[in-house]
């Protein structure tokens, strides 16, 4: 049973535990003190630091995950949700956005790495949306983003010809590592994307794409966690 002193002990760290792992809602609006103490309650359990910039964002974590990276989200009236039970190594999401939605589903894994890179989740636009799905799986080096970096004009009339666009991972997708998945492009759930590939369109669900542009090798693929055995 123990002393009293032991089960009250045991008792704060049970509530601590408890409370470590629920789901938390991160406003750029919050006061002060309750922003800061909420940040810095996220990286002391979660491991994520995060950065608001500008009015109106809303950062949701759901229960359980580590999630060791950045969030940076600036701008405004942003909306980032992270799922339940994901897992982040060496990860960066970075919004510079207004009215714009970045999701990650339950049980992501984002792996970046210190020596082989990290892995970026990019967001720039007015409206637009990133939305990876439940047990997506990133390799290291992945860059996930739905904008060019710069502009491009026409030299003529000053049109703007390379605009913002969404990006979907639907569930149960593998991006290996090095790979670059750009603007407008959708990978149906269950597929897989080899390493070094380039995604800019359409990849359908339950095949290995691969290639710069990546293109469908093999259909009617499952895969797994699990370490290959014969």
């Amino acid at each position: 049973m123990g002393t009293p002193d032991a089960v009250h002990a045991r008792n704060f760290l049970r509530r601590l535990g408890s409370l470590a792992t629920r789901r938390i809602h991160l406003r750029s609006d919050d006061p002060w003190p309750v922003s800061v103490a909420k940040r810095w309650w996220v990286r002391l359990t979660r491991g994520l630091h995060v950065e608001f910039r500008g009015p109106g964002h809303v950062l949701s974590i759901g229960r359980g995950g580590k999630l060791h990276g950045k969030a940076l989200i600036y701008g405004a009236r942003n909306r980032v949700s992270i799922g339940d039970g994901c897992f982040f190594t060496r990860t960066w999401l970075d919004v510079h956005s207004w009215d714009s939605e970045l999701s990650i589903g339950n049980r992501a894994r984002i792996f970046g790495h210190d020596d082989l890179g990290c892995t970026l989740v990019l967001l720039r636009g007015q409206g637009r949306r990133i939305s990876l799905g439940e047990e997506c799986l990133l390799s290291y080096a992945v860059e996930i983003r739905n904008c060019d970096g710069h502009s491009i004009r026409e030299q003529a009339t000053g049109k703007l010809r390379n605009l913002q666009r969404d990006i979907v991972l639907e569930r149960h997708v593998w991006i290996g590592a090095h790979s670059i998945v750009l603007k407008g492009a959708t990978i149906g759930s269950g597929s897989i994307v080899g390493a070094g590939s380039v995604v800019t369109g359409t990849i359908g669900s339950d095949l290995i794409a691969v290639g710069r542009p990546a293109v469908e090798k093999r259909r009617g693929i499952v895969w797994s966690l699990d370490e290959p055995k014969e």
